[in-house]
């Protein structure tokens, strides 16, 4: 069973001060998203993005490949999959969930899970909020985590770490190095290439590697 989780993932809402500056308006007229809803997003919320001066923020795209890259996974190798935000929040993914491969759709589903904590409101949830445990009960002492100075190691002994049911790190953000938080909760850092890979690659590395 393969455990994921994304962390300190570049997905956001829209902070509130931002609400009035002309590249949400302008968002809203273009695709009727009010500032409130908009998912930070460095192609329409440049201005902002630059404002906020966090590098691992507006870039919702590299979770939106990332996850289609995890779900090529057979879902009944799947096991825990979580998305931790770069604001600390982490979100669980149910295996069972049929993400949308058209972006502006993800970018819907991420504002209703981002607003509610939930999608869908009411029901069973495919996405959610948890609320009573944060990154480091869920990782403490079973992380891996895939850093590009990490030790060198096959992609297939990261499948068996994999299914011994240690928990496979990602960054699914655009620039910058792991919070010195998520570092001390890693018990090994690791790298599957000599080169630097996008999140979505090693995703896509686990789904070809590891599936066969």
């Amino acid at each position: 069973m393969f455990n994921i989780v994304l962390l300190e993932s570049s997905i956001s809402l829209l902070p509130k001060r931002f609400w009035n500056w002309p590249e949400a308006k302008a968002y809203h007229r273009r695709f009727g998203v009010p500032p409130e809803r908009q998912i930070l997003d460095i192609s329409f919320h440049y201005d902002i993005v630059r404002t906020l001066k966090n590098p691992k923020l507006g870039r919702p795209d590299i979770v939106h490949l990332t996850l289609l890259s995890v779900f090529a996974i057979p879902r009944e190798e799947l096991g825990e999959i979580y998305v931790h935000t770069v604001e600390g929040t982490v979100y669980e993914v149910s295996k069972e969930v049929r993400l949308p491969k058209n972006y502006f759709r993800f970018l819907g589903l991420m504002s209703q899970l981002l607003s509610y904590g939930r999608v869908p409101p009411t029901g069973k949830a495919l996405l959610k909020r948890i609320d009573d445990r944060g990154l480091k009960e869920l990782a403490e002492g079973r992380l891996i985590l895939m850093d590009e100075r990490g030790e060198r190691v096959d992609i297939k002994e990261l499948c068996q770490m994999a299914n011994d049911g240690y928990l496979i790190g990602i960054g699914a953000f655009p620039h910058g190095d792991f919070s010195p938080e998520v570092l001390r909760l890693s018990v090994r850092r690791v790298s599957v290439s000599s080169r630097t890979l996008e999140a979505y690659q090693v995703a896509c590395m686990l789904a070809s590697a590891c599936s066969l």
